[in-house]
């Protein structure tokens, strides 16, 4: 197996809220620094294992939070946030899709009982699908789906639901769209919305511009959130947030290293 690391610094591929890793280039189990580990998504989302337990207690030391639903809303996002990002870039990008099937994910310890994703590990150069448009956007979501798919059901058991939880991917993929065209790339608006279409969950996205936001940006459609801006880093709504109207609202994003 071969691995390396890099962050996303290139515009292209940057996330709208930090840094982030590409799944095509994360740390390998042999260069892991003190303190990480490498488990596969399989591990991640075993009950038994606990390891989304020790993210979703992460986000709740970091925000101060005293209930379950809020971290676990938070790590559903967090997960979710990498796998589109990365995914929808590459397939904008490249006209290939990333074979998730070995896909695993570096860990880091951050204290008794927490832990923090802070990379998504394939094998490099990673496994990819080539084919027509239709074959590709249908690959994309059955992929992502069924990654997504136990996640969502842990986090259900938490008090999240199945909306809130799905709203994660599905917004978020017209979020790295709207990254992409920020940068100049072409053709992002119509991947967006042939995404939307795809995951028949068009109702929680909209790539209609919204005048009013800070860049003006499309965004996920919510009526809830995920509640971080109550948090004691009183970081406020993220940029993306379609709150983001509230007296609350700031332009504050999440912290880079989430």
């Amino acid at each position: 197996m071969s691995t390396v690391e890099a962050p996303l610094d290139d515009p292209l591929l940057a996330p709208a809220r930090g840094r982030m890793t590409l799944p095509l280039a994360a740390g390998a189990p042999d260069t892991l620094v003190p303190g990480t580990s490498v488990q596969t998504w399989e591990q991640l989302v075993d009950p038994e294992a606990g390891w989304l337990d020790q993210l979703a207690a992460d986000w709740a030391e970091r925000g101060g939070f005293d209930d379950h639903r809020r971290p676990w809303v938070l790590t559903v996002f967090g997960l979710a946030h990498q796998l589109t990002h990365a995914t929808v870039a590459h397939l904008l990008l490249t006209d290939r899709v990333l074979d998730l099937s070995g896909l695993r994910v570096r860990l880091r310890d951050t204290g008794p009982g927490t832990a923090r994703a802070s990379g998504l590990v394939l094998d490099d150069p990673a496994p990819a699908w080539t084919g027509t448009r239709a074959d590709l956007v249908d690959r994309w979501w059955a992929q992502l789906e069924a990654t997504m798919r136990p996640l969502v059901l842990r986090a259900g058991e938490h008090g999240v639901r199945p909306p809130v939880a799905w709203g994660e991917p599905v917004g978020l993929a017209t979020v790295a769209c709207h990254t992409l065209a920020e940068a100049g790339v072409e053709g992002a608006r119509r991947l967006a919305e042939e995404l939307a279409d795809v995951t028949g969950r068009g109702e929680l996205t909209s790539t209609e511009d919204d005048p009013d936001g800070d860049p003006p940006c499309w965004r996920a459609r919510r009526t809830t959130c995920c509640q971080w801006w109550q948090s004691r880093y009183d970081a406020h709504y993220c940029r993306e947030c379609p709150l983001h109207r509230s007296p609350r609202a700031a332009t504050d994003p999440l912290p880079v290293d989430h």
